[in-house]
């Protein structure tokens, strides 16, 4: 019942959207591709109608109208690259500018085709009986069911859906001629709709039985459905969200075609033989009588030999003249046979006379004094759901379109035609309505485009209308049943068989499931079951293939950023292998945070008592749900229950990455244990890595202290002659920690040729890109070093760096911008000074040299450096 679920040219895209039409007008060329090596093309072996919409239509075997010769993409869409394609370098983005017809504005310019004479006139003549042919045969079909076979008696004429079918579809025709940038858009009506409809109709005649008060509220509820959908579609347009429906799962929309598919297929049934579909015994019983067998035993023959056919011809509009020569063959055979038409419609073989009835009957049919509001109130879920999954469609035929005709459009403003369109067909009574990608492709194809063109497609289907529906009663059940079934099995065919291969086994069961559901409780049921699976699938995903473990390390080899004697790194060396570094990634649920709890507990039990500190690194985790914050803050109870100190990193200044309160719930932690005095805390937090590994460092050290084993104080250096006594001592220890193998008087040398300096708050000492006329010793305060022109990318620098001195002794432009944080004490080495050193004392040079080599060492170990590879501040 799809009559349009079309398909983007880029196959991955084509997840629902033109099928209908595939199976319908002809996709039965061979699935094609160029190769990498040469761009041509070549054939494969794999035939069918359901293969990706574009890219078939656009073979260069197709002789109807013009032949596209090259990959067709507006600029627009250019980067959209079918992915067999996509490796070959003499691919063209964009279509021969001889074979692309040009958009029309949005009113009042035509396609210059419709100004060049008559000639131009007569080859869109091809273009617009094509166009007749297939809004007329689409319209038999579809317009027969739009209302349940088992509403009888049917206290309207049936043929009422072809009234509708034709004026929803003429109200998109003419908002697609006036405010579309497609000369070749069709507009029509939205046929994926139908099994909602039936579900919105089952549910009114269940309460207010079959009469005409039930079609006067059944009728107005798909009028207020069509409504909704209109001002969904311009709300959409107006708030440039047009690629939302995006974030729909490409199997939740599989499950739907295979839902719609099946239904399709029963309905064919259901119209071949005029008695409904149930899947009950009885009903296959029903079906296997002999009134019954042959009327639907001929459709499915039909569909049998279409599909072998396609198999060999593959002419694209092969199928709806297959449809159409349906009718003069079943004349003939009638009167090769001596049968009666009279007869035939006796035996169910044609449809029943429609009386007749008044042109306009659809809008008589309004009586909203027997309207029941309130069974259309109930009906809002299933007309929310229709609004959703009619929403689909636009977004995918957009920029499909766009793609196949070469023709750059606004997506948002197409979208605010469809808003209109849809709110003028509701305001009139009639059913949803959109561009129909493969009726306009096959249209362009075939020459048509242009607004006069358009018009005169308005004008046939207006023309329709006022004819009325006696045509139907000379329509062989056999042809509209065949086009219904070969369709829904072709669409049952797309979700579940060719999506085999393209799914994991959690995907292709939802699809399955979704299918189950909507065949056997309904459209509604099934797309709010399919969002449910689709959340399912997702956390079952994740669960499988997001191990929320990164890599687990001791951290022996991992240095923070502070600066240790020989001594302390001599005994870290070995301390640091009783701590573990925890990598955590991706995104943290319920499901996988379970399963980190789960290791941490095994991790520890397994090491006996061996890891006394554990530390958990959130720096690359994306999002943080609450469930497994809760989680996570209930680690802290495993350390301490094996005796371990724990420390959570969170990655940033701004907190762990989640709505919840995670860290307050650990900062309550902290108090209540009492670990924010306690000279042995056995839980910690800190904004980063580097953080994290310096107080792990203290922990070790303070305890090795605590038990004798480095001394209490770092050794005090004596005062020098001739120096500042107060501050001498401190930068002496500064920069005898920075060459720790040399003498204390190589340090007092170099000290000697250095100049102390007072920094207030605030100051900046350079700017990123300023010669390099100095570098200095932070001995008290804090300065931080950014990089002007990345996001952020800032490093703070404390007391015992040595700053500058790269660039300094390289002389070479500064990388950064160096500001202080707060009041600093600096001891600056100038040029001056530093070429008078090295005259007058080489070695003393030799040892600044050796002290920035020590200095990069250290900060190429950097943790930063060594687990991320992405923080390396030159300073």
């Amino acid at each position: 019942m799809v009559a349009a679920m079309e398909c983007s040219p880029d196959s991955t895209s084509s997840s629902y959207d033109g099928r209908l039409e595939e199976a319908l007008l002809g996709q039965t060329q061979p699935h094609r591709r160029r190769t990498p090596s040469s761009g041509q093309i070549s054939e494969l072996d794999s035939w069918g109608a359901s293969g990706t919409r574009a890219r078939l239509l656009s073979s260069p075997n197709s002789n109807v109208g013009d032949v596209l010769k090259a990959d067709v993409s507006s600029p627009m869409w250019s980067r959209r690259v079918h992915p067999d394609r996509a490796t070959s370098p003499d691919v063209k983005t964009g279509p021969p500018s001889d074979l692309v017809q040009p958009a029309g504005g949005l009113i009042g310019e035509a396609n210059t085709g419709d100004t060049n004479g008559f000639a131009d006139a007569l080859a869109k003549v091809p273009g617009l009986l094509i166009g007749t042919t297939v809004n007329i045969m689409l319209c038999v079909p579809f317009g027969l069911a739009f209302f349940p076979a088992t509403w009888e008696p049917f206290p309207l004429p049936r043929a009422i859906g072809l009234q509708m079918f034709l004026v929803s579809t003429l109200i998109g025709q003419v908002a697609m001629t006036v405010g579309s940038d497609f000369s070749c858009s069709m507009g029509m009506m939205m046929v994926e709709n139908i099994p909602f409809m039936h579900s919105i109709a089952r549910s009114i005649i269940e309460v207010q039985g079959t009469g005409l008060d039930a079609m006067s509220t059944t009728i107005t509820a798909f009028a207020i459905s069509t409504i909704l959908m209109g001002i969904c579609f311009m709300a959409l347009g107006q708030y440039q969200l047009g690629k939302a429906v995006s974030y729909f799962p490409r199997h939740f929309l599989i499950g739907c075609i295979g839902g719609i598919g099946i239904f399709v297929t029963q309905t064919g049934f259901e119209v071949s033989t005029g008695v409904p579909w149930s899947w009950t015994w009885m009903s296959l019983e029903r079906y296997g009588s002999q009134e019954l067998f042959y009327l639907w035993l001929v459709a499915a023959v039909l569909v049998l030999i279409l599909n072998i056919a396609l198999r060999f011809i593959r002419w694209s509009l092969f199928p709806p003249f297959f449809f159409v020569g349906i009718i003069p063959v079943f004349y003939l055979a009638l009167l090769t046979l001596g049968i009666s038409p009279d007869i035939a419609r006796e035996n169910s073989w044609l449809f029943e006379h429609p009386p007749m009835t008044d042109v306009l009957i659809l809008w008589t049919s309004f009586d909203f004094s027997s309207v029941r509001w309130d069974l259309i109130l109930a009906q809002t879920p299933t007309m929310v759901a229709l609004t959703l999954f009619g929403l689909m469609h636009a977004p995918i035929n957009i920029p499909s379109l766009s793609m196949s005709t070469g023709t750059e459009v606004d997506m948002n403003q197409e979208l605010i035609v469809h808003g209109w369109s849809n709110i003028l067909s509701g305001c009139l009574g009639g059913l949803p309505n959109y561009l129909c990608y493969s009726n306009s492709l096959l249209y362009y194809k075939c020459g048509g485009g242009g607004r006069l063109s358009g018009f005169v497609l308005c004008t046939i289907l207006l023309a329709a209308i006022v004819a009325g529906p006696g045509a139907i009663a000379y329509v062989p059940r056999c042809m509209a049943g065949c086009l219904l079934i070969h369709v829904g099995l072709e669409l049952s065919k797309e979700a579940l068989v060719d999506s085999l291969e393209a799914f994991d086994t959690f995907e292709y069961t939802s699809v399955l499931l979704i299918t189950i559901v909507m065949t056997t409780m309904g459209m509604t049921a099934g797309l709010g079951f399919g969002l449910v699976l689709s959340a399912v699938s997702f956390t079952l995903q994740h669960m499988r293939h997001c191990d929320p473990i990164r890599g687990v390390m001791p951290a022996a080899t991992l240095r923070s950023s502070f600066r240790r004697t020989r001594e302390e790194r001599d005994l870290l060396y070995e301390s640091l292998r009783h701590a573990r570094v925890v990598q955590l990634q991706g995104t943290l649920f319920f499901g996988n945070a379970t399963v980190l709890s789960s290791c941490c507990e095994e991790m520890l039990a397994a090491s006996d008592g061996d890891i006394h500190v554990l530390v958990l690194d959130f720096t690359l985790v994306r999002s943080l749900e609450s469930s497994a914050a809760e989680t996570i803050a209930k680690i802290s109870t495993v350390t301490r229950r094996h005796g371990a100190v724990l420390i959570y990193n969170r990655g940033s200044t701004e907190g762990f990455p989640t709505s919840s309160p995670l860290s307050d719930s650990l900062s309550k932690l902290i108090s209540q244990s009492g670990n924010a005095n306690d000279s042995s805390p056995d839980l910690h937090i800190s904004d980063d890595l580097d953080d994290a590994l310096a107080w792990t460092e203290d922990f070790f050290l303070t305890k090795a202290r605590s038990q004798g084993l480095l001394p209490c104080r770092p050794p005090v250096l004596a005062e020098e002659d001739g120096h500042d006594a107060e501050a001498l001592p401190l930068a002496l220890q500064q920069l005898r920690a920075l060459c720790p193998s040399e003498d204390t008087d190589v340090a007092v040398r170099l000290l000697a040729h250095m100049e102390r300096r007072t920094i207030p708050s605030g100051t900046i000492l350079w700017r990123q890109g300023d010669p390099s006329t100095f570098c200095m010793l932070l001995s008290e305060g804090l300065l931080q070093n950014r990089l002007e022109e990345e996001a952020g990318t800032a490093e703070d620098c404390r007391p015992g760096c040595l700053v500058g001195e790269y660039h300094f002794i390289n002389k070479e432009r500064r990388m950064g911008t160096l500001s202080a944080k707060e009041n600093s004490i600096v001891y600056a080495l100038g040029a001056s000074e530093f070429e008078a050193m090295l005259k007058e004392d080489p070695y003393a040079g030799f040892v600044l040299a050796r002290v920035s080599i020590h200095y990069l060492g250290l900060r190429c170990h950097n943790v930063a450096n060594r687990i991320w590879d992405t923080r390396c501040l030159p300073i």
